[in-house]
């Protein structure tokens, strides 16, 4: 079972073991990318560590995912030692300094994009302490330092072992609109840490009530599927109102349920595709689920 932590092994001083902890296999980070179209929708964007290699003789972490407008492609390759994380540049055919922990208030170091020309300084404007989700972390609160440079973004507060949790984990393009949200979730395979409200994977909308106490009420198996799925809640509520939407915002499907804790959602008539599923819970708690359906 997954658990909050509890310790601050992300602090400064720490190990000699990061190198070996930095980003295991199943390792996940969940962004929000935003889209201020039609319906609107806040999106959990998905990053993960999915296994090891070795380049130039390096040993170092695969990286699948990214942000919108985000520094490279869908996969990355990123290696630590005790309190640096270095970034595998393709163009170069090298490895580059990416978060630099050893850095205090006042120092750079320099960030090196696809394009090396393009390359930049990051600033620590301060290192402090905050407490998210009732424990003290150790953060860097980091800028981009070259005030002429326009092409990317990469600012926010930074937590050693996690990355970046106010923007995304790698540089963004500085005319991308909108640009990606901040950290919701980080997790590995024995500890879950929530930066934000909203659960890890649900998306929800800019017309939603979205309320500060909200968790995951249901979840959804299997996803994807062929004929049907199983929705399960976590309590058996008084009513619970279920829709199903295209990618355009098209209402396709809608049913309600009294006093139920698991719902059988049947394709129908439903092409192979991409749909949400939205479940209003007692009149007032409104939850969206990205769900797809195969032949």
């Amino acid at each position: 079972m997954k658990r909050l932590l509890f310790t601050i092994f992300l602090s400064f001083g720490l190990v000699n073991l990061f190198a070996q902890q930095w980003a295991p296999i199943g390792t996940k980070w969940y962004y929000t990318d935003i889209d201020w179209g039609f319906p609107g929708g806040h999106y959990p964007h998905e990053i993960e560590s999915t296994g090891d290699t070795v380049i130039n003789g390096q040993a170092c972490r695969i990286i699948q995912g990214y942000c919108e407008c985000g520094f490279f492609g869908n996969k990355t390759f990123m290696y630590s030692d005790t309190n640096r994380i270095y970034l595998y540049n393709d163009s170069l055919n090298s490895f580059h300094v990416f978060y630099d922990f050893t850095k205090v208030q006042g120092e750079t170091w320099t960030i090196v994009p696809p394009t090396p020309a393009d390359s930049f300084k990051v600033l620590v404007d301060t290192i402090y302490t905050k407490v998210i989700c009732g424990n003290s972390y150790t953060l860097q609160h980091i800028r981009n330092n070259d005030l002429g440079m326009i092409l990317w973004e990469f600012y926010g507060d930074v937590v050693k072992g996690i990355g970046n949790i106010t923007g995304c984990l790698f540089p963004v393009s500085a005319v991308c609109d909108p640009p990606s949200g901040s950290l919701r979730c980080f997790e590995n395979s024995d500890t879950l840490i929530k930066f934000d409200t909203i659960p890890c994977d649900t998306i929800y909308y800019t017309w939603m009530s979205v309320k500060e106490n909200l968790v995951e009420s249901f979840f959804i198996s299997p996803n994807p599927f062929t004929t049907s799925a199983q929705i399960t809640l976590n309590q058996t509520y008084q009513t619970v109102a279920l829709e199903v939407y295209d990618i355009q915002g098209k209402l396709l499907l809608q049913n309600r349920y009294a006093a139920c804790k698991q719902i059988e959602l049947k394709r129908g008539n439903l092409n192979e595709g991409l749909y949400f599923l939205k479940l209003t819970i007692d009149g007032n708690r409104e939850e969206t689920r990205k769900i797809i359906i195969n032949e």
